[in-house]
């Protein structure tokens, strides 16, 4: 409900698909989350929810890429721990089965 409510799905897509676009990161778009959930701690996503994440740039003189929000100041340490919750339930994409 956090992720839809307060707009992660917006950036992130349905189930942490991730793909909307992000100018100047490679790739070319924001991060599915749902490859990328294992490979941080419950604490390292929680730190990142909370004080936001600034994306590499692909050219360092080109435009600034879209950033994630800290969100401590909108989300109470409840719902950060219910949103890093959910995020553990995100499995990555079976590329075995992928279209």
């Amino acid at each position: 409900m956090i992720y839809q409510t307060v707009g992660c799905i917006a950036c992130h897509g349905l189930g942490g698909a991730g793909g909307e676009p992000n100018v100047n990161v490679p790739g070319g778009a924001i991060p599915a989350l749902r490859e990328l959930v294992s490979t941080y701690t419950s604490e390292e996503l929680k730190r990142k929810i909370a004080h936001g994440s600034k994306p590499d740039k692909r050219d360092l003189a080109g435009p600034e890429p879209v950033a994630m929000p800290a969100w401590s100041a909108v989300l109470t340490d409840g719902e950060i721990d219910a949103l890093v919750a959910y995020l553990r339930t995100l499995k990555p994409t079976n590329k075995e089965n992928a279209f």
